[in-house]
Parts: structure tokens; C-alpha cells; sequence
């Protein structure tokens, strides 16, 4: 069985459609699976039952919901070289996901590092 990490996207928005614009949570989960076919629908059945959690959440204090929007990307974790990437469980030193992005200089750079706002142009 093989490690995934799955990106599931979760919109959040107030109940009455007021909003101009829904937060996006991208939550990465791990799933273990003998196929992409089968992490998929286990992501997807963790993202449903995420999106339905009825806790009284709010947004700027106006009761919200959650939309489990779909899986943005599935990647196979990789494990440090020493391990088997299908049989060992995910350890140290194993990758679990990646983003790729692009912002316009080293400052900028700098500033994402940072968790600084920044603007980006999203690659994968």
C-alpha cells in the first residue's frame, strides 16, 4: 500500500450568500491506498464528512458553512532513500507534499518565508 497526501479544498461562507468572498482552507491529509483511484475516494469521503461537521461556525460572526470543493492535487509521499516507499510507514525526512510557486524577487522571497503577505502566481 502506497502513501498519498491529498490537498482537499474547503470553502467556508456564511449560511445567507452575503459574502463577496468564501475563505478557502487547503487541508493536506494523509491516506494510505493500493491505488490513486482508491486515496482519491478515501480523501474524498474524509473531505465530505469535514465539510458537514455542524459546529456553529461563524464568519465575522454570521453563522457559516463548509463546502468541501474537491481534491486540488494528489501526490505520492516519497520517503527518505533508505525506505521503501510503498511498505514503510512515512517518517522522518519524508516528503509529504509540495506547492510550486513564482513571486517577482529575492524581497518577496523573503517576505513568503516569513509568512509575510505576499503576491504569488500559484504553478502547482
Amino acid at each position: 500500500m502506497t502513501w498519498y497526501a491529498a490537498h482537499l479544498v474547503i470553502g467556508i461562507m456564511p449560511i445567507q450568500k452575503s459574502a463577496e468572498t468564501i475563505l478557502v482552507h487547503e487541508n493536506v491529509v494523509l491516506v494510505e491506498a493500493s491505488s490513486e483511484s482508491d486515496a482519491l475516494g478515501k480523501a474524498e469521503a474524509i473531505g465530505l464528512t469535514e465539510a458537514n461537521l455542524q459546529d456553529g461556525m461563524t464568519m465575522d460572526g454570521v453563522p457559516a458553512k463548509r463546502l468541501f470543493a474537491g481534491i486540488r492535487k494528489l501526490i505520492t509521499v516519497s520517503n527518505p532513500e533508505t525506505n521503501n516507499l510503498d511498505q514503510d510507514r512515512p517518517s522522518d525526512g519524508t516528503e509529504i507534499t509540495y506547492s510550486v510557486y513564482k513571486v517577482s524577487n529575492e524581497e518577496e522571497l523573503k517576505k513568503l518565508a516569513t509568512g509575510l503577505e505576499v503576491q504569488v502566481k500559484y504553478i502547482e
